[in-house]
């Protein structure tokens, strides 16, 4: 072959490879809001780095520290970890929660109907992974006029039997990181992958709890987690505009932040159920949470590499439907014990107490809701990570009182005082300007232009603009009415930002 037959060819190649990346990065792109993971495979497939969870810290037999490098080790030292932060719940006697509201409209046992298995197995997202049992959400999706049916006759038996098939009460632990040192295993979460078939009966059982909650008014409604039409930003809209409230009238506002460790982990199963006995859930449907939370076993899976089975002492599974769930109606006489003076918000896990102090009796009732909440999380054995609670003040710049100690305690220890806190996901700063939160967000912004241009130079302007919109936008605009209007002098730190966004 001459050289100019050679050159034709390594064009006519060049060509069709991209155009088959153009086609692929504009699939990728076109999908971004109904299939996330698929953009993110695709970035991660094209980055050097392909071990997600690099080397871990680990204590040998010996005593001595070393670190884990292969697959096999990693998932060990996770899964050790993870099985270590269970809570060790005794057969002792504990005093039960005492219901204060009346239970309007009882709940009925729960009998699966046809219509609802099918309901649900249409609403099977089918990009989702298969779990321990083998079975792919595509199959469930396809064949759901065959196996409903039979779903409805196998359900319905667990729930009569009160048992479990073992495959449900199996999980395979994705570890994922939250932040800190990358190296640390107490700087992963545990996330279970469970069996799809079990996730569309635990939907079914989830929303007959939930009616009967809602029709009955059980949940406080300082709870904004895990809750139709209780978001984050609805939750922080309602406090800042209490918060202005109470700056406009003077004095300052003392904040609580607390942090509760491995919150799901360590719900104690025993108190658990108490607790749904105490709401008037039927006994059908605590009896079938029982087989579900007790004798379960997990496993961290890394790559193509298994850790042994740990059995699973106590806590939710973190990935199951019924999970939340669970948690909130765990948590939700925590409120009633600690609003007594101060004010108390929830979003799952995350607290925030607060009061207006303009004298030394309104920090005193603080430190007193302060020690009610520690003494709820003793009683419950709920575990509070006392190094990240930390406390905040807000105040008008022309208030006289604003250096007044901020000294409160949280068990033998005093909380660190902060000038700045993330709080569901804004930054707020003591004088209310949000400048702190404006510039995180834009330099968020940056980061994920990067990863646009970086990872797709061949798409078509419609393929960017969708992009842009769902991976840049949504970090711009987030609880955008909660922290805007802002100040003229912040608006310059967006001006760049602007010049290089699509139009």
């Amino acid at each position: 072959m001459d050289g100019k037959a050679y050159k034709k060819q390594r064009n006519k190649v060049r060509n069709a490879v991209r155009r088959h990346v153009r086609k692929q990065q504009n699939n990728v792109a076109l999908e971004v809001k109904s299939n996330p993971k698929k953009f993110w495979a695709y970035v991660n497939s094209r980055t050097k780095t392909k071990d997600k969870i690099g080397e871990l810290e680990i204590i040998a037999e010996n005593g001595q520290q070393k670190l884990a490098v292969s697959d096999q080790d990693k998932a060990e030292a996770l899964n050790g970890f993870f099985s270590s932060v269970f809570t060790q719940e005794t057969d002792d006697e504990f005093e039960e929660m005492v219901l204060h509201k009346a239970i309007l409209q009882p709940m009925d046992d729960i009998e699966i109907s046809l219509e609802e298995v099918k309901e649900k197995l249409k609403k099977i997202n089918v990009n989702k992974s298969s779990g321990p049992d083998g079975i792919h959400p595509r199959i469930l999706y396809e064949l759901r006029d065959e196996l409903a049916y039979p779903l409805v006759k196998m359900f319905n038996l667990s729930i009569r039997s009160e048992e479990l098939p073992r495959d449900w009460r199996s999980a395979n632990i994705t570890a994922v990181y939250k932040k800190g040192k990358k190296s640390a295993v107490n700087n992963y979460r545990p996330i279970s992958l469970t069996c799809i078939l079990c996730k569309v009966m635990e939907t079914i059982i989830r929303d007959k709890i939930m009616k009967y909650f809602m029709d009955n008014g059980l949940f406080t409604d300082r709870q904004f987690g895990f809750l139709k039409g209780r978001s984050t930003v609805v939750q922080l809209l309602q406090i800042l505009d209490h918060w202005t409230e109470l700056l406009e009238a003077g004095g300052r506002i003392d904040v609580i932040y607390t942090d509760l460790e491995k919150a799901f982990d360590k719900v104690p199963h025993r108190r658990l159920l108490s607790k749904l006995r105490t709401y008037g859930i039927h006994d059908n449907a605590i009896n079938w949470i029982k087989a579900f939370v007790t004798n379960r076993i997990q496993r961290v899976k890394i790559n193509d590499s298994m850790s042994d089975w740990e059995e699973v002492l106590s806590g939710i599974p973190q990935g199951s439907v019924l999970g939340p769930l669970l948690f909130i109606i765990y948590i939700n006489d925590l409120v009633d014990q600690c609003e007594n003076g101060a004010n108390i918000y929830l979003f799952a896990d995350d607290a925030k107490i607060y009061k207006q102090v303009s004298k030394l009796e309104d920090k005193i009732v603080l430190q007193q809701c302060v020690d009610s909440f520690m003494e709820w999380t003793e009683r419950w054995l709920v575990k509070v990570n006392v190094n990240k609670c930390k406390v905040m003040s807000f105040y008008n710049r022309t208030n006289l009182n604003v250096k007044a100690e901020t000294t409160y305690m949280m068990g033998p220890s005093q909380l660190e005082a902060v000038d700045n806190m993330k709080d569901l996901g804004v930054t707020f700063d003591v004088n209310l300007k949000f400048t702190d939160h404006v510039n995180d967000k834009v330099n968020k912004a940056y980061g994920m232009l990067g990863i646009i241009k970086r990872n797709f130079r061949s798409m078509s302007r419609n393929c960017l603009v969708m992009l842009y919109k769902s991976m840049v936008r949504s970090h711009l605009e987030y609880a955008n009415n909660v922290w805007n209007p802002i100040k003229k002098a912040t608006l310059k730190i967006s001006k760049k930002y602007k010049k290089d966004s699509p139009k």
